[in-house]
């Protein structure tokens, strides 16, 4: 019993302390982990929300990986058609820019097979002068002579009148475009669209939010007259020079103007009325049955698809020779654009660095007729900032307390819940939320912080070491010292000896052969 009782006594009150005191610095570096964990979660979270364009480039490359998986089967296949300005036309009529009466020739072909809108992404701002009236006046202006015009009918002497007459007998969508660095003087004004603004008496200042430019550069009065209806041809790439976005609302002295896709569209489906109304998270634009989603600025995130075996393309010269099916026109909405080489209008997109401005329009009309919109909400923002403090916070109490095998397990297992999450919310909620951002805080908090514990270890080593050092030199003066108790003279000569090879270490440190 008096053994048992000796076994189940307590351990001494100091043994206790000296076992918290051991204790005591672990803890600190623990708390210390956590500290440098949360410093960097903080640190990113400050840098994203006062870098938008830090933020955005995380997003978008989540945005362009993400298009690459889409498996999307357009519903534009058999409504829409691109006919192509190509090398086979320009072979067969001639240099670029062609005359007004060959564009007319052209517009009239394409008119006969009853098309739905006929969009004509070209500029002509100035007058043609290969008319025949126009070159009357310049000889008559430079030479002094004049030439008669009996001989041509009255109405093929002015292409930009032919051209007028032609534009005014179909459902045809001129284009123009809005200067946004104030380098056009034109005093120009598009014909006004009937298109509404909605807001609430809290939102007043939402349309100052749209896009605003300072000039306008449009076709010469005839057309623009003629014309049923026109559209502005701009897209603004993002910062690294890629189309994901384009608006397709701007305003311009205090009037809503429509894209070029956009109008060609409303023209196609008949919409007698333009909706804008001022959202929480932007506008949404009420287009015949559509509800198109657009940001603050009116813009529309793209949803691309391969363009270049989407779209039907048809030559220019096969019109031109009228040997085109007619199905490919009648009830269609047809798309005018130029893509001889070197005359290209070229807008990268993440799943083409080559796609050229009209399958860019195409790419807008086929979102618009699928209503698969995609989005960036303000709560997809607010979401990524607080995926970092919610990562950081969670990794660095993880860094802490865990074992490497742990920490491994669960960044990957973390980095997969993301991705997976993210890439649900973008395929089937069509939204679009990165899960980068806290990745990259997931990664730099597990480096930092493991750099940080291999750090402490390697002092906590060299601090190991050091007491094994002390304690073997205690040993083996505490054996000098017993010599020393037993036999005075050998104990003296002990400490003599240490002396004399301290002396010798130093003189030999100072030696250049023994220096190192």
């Amino acid at each position: 019993m008096k053994r048992v009782a000796r076994k189940l006594k307590p351990r001494p009150r100091a043994y206790t302390a000296e076992l918290g005191n051991k204790q005591q610095p672990r803890i600190r570096e623990r708390l210390q982990v956590i500290a440098i964990g949360c410093t960097i979660s903080l640190a990113i979270f400050l840098l994203l929300l006062t870098s938008p364009r830090t933020l955005e480039r995380l997003s978008s490359s989540f945005y362009d990986n993400q298009l690459t998986l889409v498996d999307q089967k357009p519903v534009v296949a058999n409504t829409l058609t691109i006919i192509d300005i190509d090398e086979t036309s320009l072979k067969q009529i001639g240099q670029w820019p062609w005359s007004r009466n060959r564009i007319a020739e052209l517009l009239e072909k394409i008119n006969q097979h009853s098309p739905a809108a006929v969009g004509i992404d070209a500029l002509f701002t100035e007058p043609d002068h290969t008319s025949p009236v126009e070159v009357q006046r310049q000889l008559l202006q430079q030479f002094g002579s004049t030439i008669s015009l009996d001989a041509i009918p009255a109405d093929q002497r002015d292409y930009d009148a032919t051209l007028s007459r032609v534009l005014a007998s179909g459902p045809f969508i001129l284009s123009y475009f809005f200067d946004f660095n104030g380098n056009t003087t034109d005093e120009c004004l598009p014909r006004a669209v009937n298109m509404a603004l909605l807001t609430s008496a809290e939102q007043t200042q939402a349309k100052q939010a749209l896009h605003q430019p300072s000039g306008l550069l449009c076709n010469i009065d005839t057309l623009s007259a003629s014309a049923p209806a026109a559209g502005f041809i701009n897209g603004r790439p993002d910062n690294d020079g890629i189309y994901r976005r384009t608006p397709l609302v701007i305003t311009y002295q205090d009037r809503l103007y429509p894209s070029f896709a956009l109008q060609t569209l409303s023209t196609a489906l008949g919409a007698e009325q333009l909706l804008l109304k001022s959202e929480s998270d932007g506008f949404s634009l009420k287009l015949a049955n559509n509800t198109i989603p657009l940001d603050r600025a009116g813009n529309l995130l793209l949803h691309f698809t391969d363009t270049e075996t989407t779209y039907q393309h048809v030559s220019a010269s096969t019109l031109l020779n009228d040997s085109i099916d007619p199905a490919l026109i009648k009830d269609r909405i047809i798309l005018i654009g130029v893509s001889a080489t070197g005359l290209q209008d070229y807008r990268p997109t993440p799943l083409n660095p080559l796609s050229t401005g009209i399958e860019f329009h195409a790419t807008i009309v086929d979102n618009i007729l699928q209503g698969k919109f995609l989005a960036y909400p303000s709560s997809a923002h607010f979401a990524e900032l607080s995926s970092v403090l919610l990562a950081g916070g969670l990794f660095s109490v993880l860094m802490a307390w865990s074992g490497p095998i742990a920490i491994m397990l669960s960044a990957l297992l973390s980095m997969f819940l993301l991705c997976t999450n993210s890439y649900i919310l973008f395929h089937q909620m069509d939204t679009v939320i990165s899960p980068f951002p806290a990745i990259v805080t997931i990664c730099i908090i597990v480096i930092i912080t493991a750099l940080f514990k291999y750090w402490q270890e390697q002092h906590r080593s060299r601090h190991i070491t050091q007491q094994i050092l002390l304690s073997q030199e205690a040993t083996i003066e505490g054996f000098g010292a017993m010599a020393e108790y037993r036999d005075p003279e050998t104990g003296g000569h002990i400490k003599r000896t240490q002396n004399y090879v301290k002396v010798l270490a130093q003189a030999l440190k100072n030696h250049p052969r023994f220096h190192s």
